[in-house]
């Protein structure tokens, strides 16, 4: 299990997350073989156009040389942060990850609503996870208010260490959480459930 924190990115084999996703994006690639997972902060065009480089060279160094147009691409956001920009906020990661289309969930339910700033949602931090789901092809993202999760520390707890990260990273930690996940929200996004909406973005 896989975390990325603050400005680092990995990947695991069978589930990986981000933490505390408010103006920020967190961007999970699956492949055939690897679940990866980047946070991207909300800071200037130009370092976030360093992360796309960075962990576009870490996945395709990864994968090796091949069609990327099995790769699945999600970005999480959090309620209604990047609306006018997330289009221009993913085109890095597009070009530098060589994929097409990307579907962007943002989560609207079950977070704490906070005191709303030019920079941040109303939404409470949220960390979200990705896992391959029963039937080839589907997954299973879940997701809940950062504050309210049983973080548990370190390697030994089930957590594993970031393959790399941009800029400075402010949280160095390696986290893990109960693999049955309690408490967590499976992100719905259609019907009388849902909790969240879905844009299929094509680049």
């Amino acid at each position: 299990m896989y975390f990325a924190t603050m400005n680092s990115f990995g990947y695991d084999q069978t589930c990986v997350g981000v933490t505390g996703i408010v103006g920020c994006m967190g961007i999970f690639v699956a492949t055939n073989d690897l679940l990866y997972a980047v946070h991207v902060k909300a800071q200037n065009a130009n370092q976030e156009a360093l992360g796309a480089q960075k962990f576009g060279a870490f996945v395709k160094n990864c994968e090796g040389p091949g069609n990327t147009s099995s790769w699945k691409v999600f970005c999480m956001i959090n309620g209604g942060n990047r609306l006018e920009r997330l289009r221009d906020d993913l085109q890095p990661f597009v070009t530098c990850l060589g994929v097409k289309k990307v579907a962007a969930i943002r989560l609207y339910a079950n977070l704490q609503t906070i005191m709303p700033s030019k920079i941040h949602s109303s939404l409470a931090s949220v960390a979200v996870v990705l896992r391959r789901g029963a039937i080839q092809g589907q997954f299973d993202i879940r997701y809940m208010q950062d504050s309210t999760v049983n973080w548990l520390q370190g390697e030994q707890a089930g957590g594993k260490f970031r393959h790399g990260w941009y800029g400075n990273p402010s949280s160095k930690e390696v986290v893990s959480v109960d693999p049955n996940f309690p408490g967590w929200h499976t992100v719905v996004t259609s019907g009388p459930n849902a909790n969240a909406t879905l844009e299929n973005l094509n680049f």
